[in-house]
Order: structure tokens, then sequence, then C-alpha cells
């Protein structure tokens, strides 16, 4: 596994676009550079697991193409971590038959995402808000959770 300690950066690309992810400390911790040719935006470990719980609709909704997660996964050796008081998410770069990979897990909720260049473009150029409404249902869907006095 590469050390990513001495560079943060993992990049993805598809025939025609780049997505660059950087690990970054700032003063209020963490967070992950999405950045683009055109937009960028900071998240942290919240809004990366934030995405692990979506369904498939809410990928293509946020395209306007149908999502794919990526068929026969290989994993490289390209990682990331972003961590703070309340979660941490590990990043790996797949290649798959769909082409390169990001997936975002959250071991501690046990949900993943496998997100391709045209996810992560298009969260590039959302606002924080949409991240917010997505915890808005946090530790995964409700329905996950019946069992859990959590949630009752």
């Amino acid at each position: 596994m590469t050390d990513m300690t001495d560079n943060p950066t993992v990049t993805l690309r598809d025939d025609d676009r780049t997505v660059s992810l950087t690990r970054e400390l700032t003063p209020a911790g963490e967070r992950l550079l999405l950045e683009t040719d055109d937009s960028s935006i900071r998240l942290d470990a919240l809004a990366l697991e934030s995405l692990t719980w979506q369904e498939d609709e809410f990928f293509a909704d946020l395209t306007g193409v149908e999502y794919a997660p990526g068929e026969n996964p290989v994993s490289t050796d390209e990682t990331l971590q972003i961590g703070n008081e309340y979660t941490v998410v590990q990043l790996t770069v797949f290649d798959t038959d769909d082409g390169p990979r990001l997936e975002i897990d959250s071991p501690k909720l046990g949900y993943s995402c496998r997100l391709g260049v045209s996810e992560l473009v298009a969260l590039s150029r959302k606002d924080m808000s949409l991240f917010s409404d997505l915890l808005h249902t946090p530790m995964g869907p409700v329905d996950d959770h019946d069992d859990d006095p959590l949630f009752h």
C-alpha cells in the first residue's frame, strides 16, 4: 500500500476529465479537496460518510446518467483516510471494467460506495447544503436501524 502521508493526492481520469483528491489539514480538521478543472469542494469525514448510504438513484440523479459502481473491481495502492472526532472514512481507488472508481468506506457504519469520475465531478459542483441534507438520516437509512433503540 502506498504511504500517502508524503503525497496525499490521488487522481482519477476518464476520457476527457480529471479529478484530483487531496487530503488537507485545516484549522477545522482534515478535509478532502475534490478538485476538477473548473470546480472544487472541501469535504470532511461526515460529509463523505453521508455518501456511503445513498441509493444508486441518488447518484443517477446527481449526474443525469445511469449509475455504475464498476464491474470486476481491483484495488490499487492509492488510498487516503479522512477522519475527525466522529468518524473515519477510507478512500481507495479501484480499477474496474467501467473505469476508475473511488470507494468511500465507513468501517464504523459498514456502508460504502464506489464513485466514478462523473459522480466526483458532479459533487465538486455542489455546495455544502447537499451534505447537510444527506445528514438528516445519520447512521444510514433509518429502515436499516428499526431495531436500534437510538431511533426510537
